[in-house]
């Protein structure tokens, strides 16, 4: 499981910084990033389960376990 959450973050974090142009700031890149990292917590709130594409097309399914 550790491995597929370092996939994930690494996943989010390729695909804003490469979706940027390397002019930008750094922070317009993080704000990127939160912004997607946002969606995903959304998505798992409502309906307990998330899905992300990165730009290389590997898609990622979260599923929020009951406590």
């Amino acid at each position: 499981m550790v491995s597929n959450v370092a996939r994930l973050t690494s996943a989010l974090r390729s695909s804003v910084l490469e979706s940027e142009d390397q002019t930008d700031s750094s922070s317009t890149q993080e704000a990127a990033l939160t912004e997607k990292i946002d969606a995903v917590r959304r998505d798992l709130a409502e309906n307990g389960v998330a899905l992300f594409t990165d730009d290389r097309g590997h898609r990622f399914r979260i599923v929020r376990k009951p406590a």
